[in-house]
C-alpha cells in the first residue's frame, strides 16, 4: 500500500526564482551582450568617432570600412522567383482583312451549290444591227441571229492547315486557337484579294489612252481628270451604266494624294492624308495594294464580281500524337468578268 500511495502522489513541486535573482540574471545577459560587436561599426559610439577613425586610416583600412558601412542591393534581377512578367492578353498584330477592290466591286457574292466552275450566259452581239425599218408595207422585217454565248470560270481551293498540339490548345494563353483562326482569317482576306486584283488586271480592256508620266503637277491631275471622264464614258457604253469606281496602283494613289491641284476641300476634287481619300471628277479612287506599278482600273459594280465561299474551319483530332489537325480553307473564283470592254485600264506612259 505505501507503494501505491507513492505512485498517486503528484510531481515534486519546484521553487521559483525571486524577483531579485530574474533581476540578477538579466544584468548578467546584458552585460554579456554589451562585450559582443554585432555589427563591425559596432565599436565607434557615434558618427563623429567615426569620421575621425575614417579620415585616419590607410587607404586599405578606408575601404573596409566603407564596405562595412555600405547596404547590400536587393534588385530585381537577384529576385527572378518573386518577378512575375506583366502579361498583355490581347495579341499585337496587323490582322487587315479589308479588302478594298473587292469591296467597290459590291463586296463577294456566294458560290452556285454545286459544280466546280462557275457558268454564266451573256449576249454581245451588236444591238445597233438588230432593228431595221421595214423597207416597205408587207416587206419583211429585219431577220438577224441573235447568239446567247456561255462563259465559265473554274473554282479554285485554297488554305493552310497546322497540327496544334493539345498542350498549346489547353494551356495557352491568350487562347492560341482562336489567334490563330484571327490570323488565318486576315491571310484569306489578303490572297482573295490579291488573286481579285490581279484577275482583273489580267482580264481588262485598254482604250488606247495613257495615265500622264508625271501625276505630281497641274498639267497631270488636269489630264487625269479628263481621262477619266474618257474611261467612264466606254464603261457605259460596255455595260450600260457610267462608272462608279477607280482602283489605283499604289505607286499611282502616292502621286495623286500629293498632288496640290488635289488640296481643295471646297470641291469635288480633293486628297486626304487622314482618311487616305482621293476624289477626282466625282470618282473616289481606292488604293488597290496589288495592281502593277503605274497601272489605274476603271469600272462599275455590274461589270465583275469577285465569287468565294470562305474561310471556314476543319478539324479532326489526331489522338495518337494528342494534337489536332486545324485547317482554314474555302473555294473562289479569281474573278467573274461579265463584261470585259467595262473594266477599263490605264497604264503610265513611259
Amino acid at each position: 500500500m505505501p507503494e501505491q500511495q507513492q505512485q498517486q502522489a503528484g510531481p515534486a513541486v519546484v521553487e521559483l526564482p525571486t524577483v531579485p535573482e530574474l533581476a540578477a540574471k538579466v544584468a548578467e545577459f546584458m552585460a554579456d551582450a554589451g562585450r559582443q560587436e554585432n555589427h563591425p561599426l559596432a565599436r565607434f559610439r557615434s558618427r563623429t568617432e567615426f569620421a575621425a577613425a575614417f579620415q585616419a586610416a590607410d587607404e586599405d583600412e578606408r575601404e573596409k570600412l566603407a564596405a562595412q558601412f555600405a547596404l547590400v542591393d536587393q534588385i530585381t534581377t537577384n529576385n527572378p522567383g518573386v518577378m512575375v512578367p506583366g502579361w498583355r492578353n490581347d495579341i499585337k498584330a496587323n490582322l487587315d482583312k479589308r479588302r478594298p477592290a473587292i469591296a467597290a466591286f459590291g463586296g463577294a457574292q456566294a458560290l452556285p451549290d454545286t459544280g466546280m466552275s462557275v457558268s454564266w450566259p451573256y449576249f454581245d452581239g451588236d444591238l445597233d444591227a438588230i432593228i431595221a425599218e421595214q423597207a416597205a408595207e408587207k416587206a419583211e422585217l429585219n431577220s438577224v441571229r441573235i447568239d446567247i454565248d456561255k462563259a465559265d470560270a473554274t473554282i479554285k481551293t485554297a488554305g493552310v492547315a497546322s497540327d496544334i498540339s493539345y498542350q498549346l490548345l489547353m494551356r495557352s494563353t491568350p487562347a492560341y486557337l482562336a489567334a490563330y483562326q484571327n490570323i488565318t482569317d486576315a491571310a484569306w482576306a489578303r490572297y482573295t484579294e490579291r488573286v481579285f486584283e490581279l484577275a482583273l488586271q489580267a482580264a481588262s480592256t485598254e482604250i488606247g489612252v495613257a495615265l500622264p508620266a508625271d501625276l505630281t503637277t497641274t498639267a497631270g491631275a488636269d489630264a487625269f481628270w479628263s481621262l477619266l471622264f474618257e474611261g467612264s464614258a466606254a464603261v457605259e457604253d460596255a455595260t450600260g451604266a457610267p462608272a462608279d469606281l477607280v482602283l489605283a496602283a499604289p505607286d499611282v494613289f502616292l502621286d495623286l494624294g500629293g498632288n496640290a491641284a488635289f488640296r481643295k476641300t471646297d470641291s469635288n476634287d480633293n486628297a486626304s492624308a487622314r482618311t487616305l481619300t482621293i476624289n477626282v471628277n466625282g470618282l473616289t479612287v481606292t488604293r488597290a495594294p496589288f495592281l502593277d506599278a503605274g497601272t489605274v482600273i476603271q469600272s462599275n459594280a455590274t461589270a465583275a464580281k469577285f465569287s468565294e465561299s470562305g474561310p471556314m474551319i476543319a478539324t479532326e483530332e489526331n489522338v495518337a500524337r494528342l494534337g489536332r489537325d486545324v485547317a482554314t480553307w474555302g473555294m473562289y473564283v479569281p474573278a467573274e468578268v461579265y463584261f470585259p470592254a467595262g473594266v477599263v485600264r490605264f497604264d503610265r506612259a513611259a
